[in-house]
């Protein structure tokens, strides 16, 4: 989410802005920029160690950024994962050391009052055991995917006996519709009866249940309307058998899919640019493509990612006719999981599709698609 959409949730009384140094998945700095605009006194910053920045000294200057973006201080300091994988970290990017050194540092940090609270995010039950073991302060916060279907109960449990605070993230189910394509939550029968007899929405039914099972809620959203009726689950209280309803629906959903490996080369001598395309929404960007050094990632079914040449290479030598150095040539890859679980996509700059990038590159014309 942008500046703007961060700004909007904070005029609608929202007073947790969880972003992450991640750029592939958020944007720190907007959430800065809008945060730095209002009393930040009120507002509760949480975010994430990006992981390939596992390491002391890396760790700790991660900290220091992102506490001089928010005036001084993060309220809460996680690490985003225990570990690095995949693109992420390899080549230049690999990691200068394991979370235990991060956590090291994120301690040091918490002792010179450049992080209020410290934990971690995306961790098991044994992940959090060894870290108790080995921690001389916190963690504070474990923040984990928590939907009806996918409830965490052990990790909530520790969580509790310990008297650290759990944060859940996707508890309106958008973990699913990531891997799947289609969000459970949503469609659920039993939430869209407790919905209708409440005169709420499924939403506000999901998040009234975390809440009521003691959880941390940070619910996403770029539409206003959803962020302020977001902002208003607190005034929806769901009885004994509500819960009890929410709470049997945890393992019914069929079982999380397994993921896809892609792999992504650049042919032609050409580097591009490669973006997760989603409905109705900004393009992700996830990395780039050099001829060199394909770009391998772990994704799901259904996923649909954009490879569009860089703008330094626009193709001249390749389309000559054209004369506009806006135009870009770029591919759609969709992604089968009916198929091999390790795929491979290639662009080729002549098979691909040039489209006039005077929109700021979010052309809808069909576009010719990859699919193994």
């Amino acid at each position: 989410m942008g500046s703007r959409e961060i700004e909007a949730a904070l005029g609608a009384g929202v007073s947790l802005i969880d972003t992450a140094r991640a750029s592939e998945w958020y944007d720190e700095k907007a959430a800065a920029d809008a945060v730095m605009r209002h009393n930040r006194s009120s507002i509760v910053v949480v975010t994430k160690l990006h992981p390939r920045d596992h390491g002391y000294d890396s760790c700790a200057r991660a900290i220091e950024d992102s506490a001089r973006k928010f005036g001084g201080y993060v309220d809460v300091f996680l690490q985003h994962y225990p570990r690095c994988w995949g693109s992420l970290c390899g080549g230049t990017s690999t990691p200068e050391g394991t979370w235990r050194d991060s956590w090291r540092a994120m301690e040091a940090a918490l002792h010179r009052g450049l992080a209020r609270a410290i934990g971690v995010s995306n961790v098991s039950p044994r992940d959090l055991d060894d870290l108790l073991s080995f921690s001389n302060e916190g963690p504070h916060v474990v923040q984990n995917w928590m939907d009806p279907f996918h409830q965490d109960r052990e990790t909530r449990a520790r969580c509790k006996a310990a008297g650290i605070a759990f944060m859940s993230y996707s508890t309106l189910g958008t973990q699913w519709e990531m891997r799947s394509g289609r969000n459970l939550v949503v469609s659920n029968s039993v939430l869209r009866r407790i919905a209708a007899d409440k005169n709420a929405t499924v939403f506000s039914v999901a998040l009234s249940w975390a809440l009521q099972r003691d959880a941390i809620v940070v619910p996403r959203s770029a539409n206003p309307d959803h962020v302020r009726a977001n902002s208003r689950v607190f005034d929806l209280t769901l009885s004994d058998d509500d819960l009890k309803a929410v709470d049997a629906l945890d393992g019914t959903a069929a079982s999380v899919p397994e993921p896809v490996t892609a792999t992504f080369f650049a042919d032609d001598g050409a580097s591009c640019d490669l973006f997760w395309v989603e409905e109705n929404q900004p393009l992700v960007e996830v990395g780039v493509l050099r001829p060199d050094r394909p770009l391998k990632i772990s994704t799901y079914d259904g996923h649909v990612f954009l490879a569009r040449q860089r703008e330094q290479q626009q193709l001249g030598k390749i389309n000559s006719s054209s004369s506009s150095s806006s135009n870009r040539r770029q591919m759609i890859f969709r992604i089968s999981s009916g198929r091999e679980a390790e795929q491979r996509f290639h662009y080729a700059a002549a098979r691909a599709t040039v489209v006039a990038d005077d929109n700021g590159g979010n052309n809808e014309e069909e576009l010719p698609t990859e699919e193994l």
